[in-house]
C-alpha cells in the first residue's frame, strides 16, 4: 500500500542507501560488526521520511542525502544499545551484536556509531543540526 504512495525516484533513493561500514578505515572491525548486525535489512521508514520532506520542500536530493544517511545510523546506534538493555540475542531475524561480541562491544560500537555521525554531521557545517543530535 505505502509502495504505491511513494514516488519511484524516492523508493530508488532509499533503496540505494549503502550502509556498508566493512571497509571503514576508522575502525574495520567494529564497521564489519555493525553491518552484518545493526545496519543489516530494515525498512528504513527514517531516510524515506527524510527524501520525503526534502521533496516536499523542494530541496536537492544531494542536501538530504547525508541526513538521510545520518538519521539511519542514528538509528542503528541505539538498536546496539537497545540489544544490551534488552538482552537480546536476535536482531531482524539474524544474531545481534551482543550476541555474536559481547555486551561490552555492542556498547562501543554503538557509541562508535554515533561519533561518526554527529563527526560527519559537523563537517556539513550545520552547527545547529549538531546540537539538536547533541540534545537528543
Amino acid at each position: 500500500m505505502l509502495d504505491k504512495l511513494i514516488s519511484p525516484a524516492i523508493q530508488t533513493r532509499v533503496n540505494d542507501l549503502q550502509f556498508n561500514l566493512s571497509q571503514w578505515q576508522k575502525n574495520p572491525r567494529i564497521g564489519a560488526i555493525l553491518t552484518n548486525t545493526v545496519l543489516s535489512g530494515g525498512k528504513r521508514i527514517r531516510p524515506l521520511i527524510t527524501f520525503l520532506m526534502g521533496d516536499l520542500f523542494d530541496i536537492p536530493n544531494r542536501t538530504i542525502l547525508p541526513y538521510s544517511e545520518a538519521v539511519e545510523l542514528i538509528h542503528a546506534s541505539t538498536l546496539a544499545h537497545d540489544d544490551v538493555i534488552d538482552n537480546a540475542s536476535y536482531r531482524r531475524g539474524k544474531p545481534s551484536i551482543n550476541a555474536v561480541t559481547s555486551n561490552k562491544m555492542a556498547v562501543l560500537a554503538g557509541d562508535y556509531l554515533l561519533a561518526h555521525v554527529l563527526e560527519k554531521m559537523s563537517e556539513l557545517g550545520n552547527n545547529e543540526v549538531v546540537n539538536e543530535l547533541a540534545k537528543v
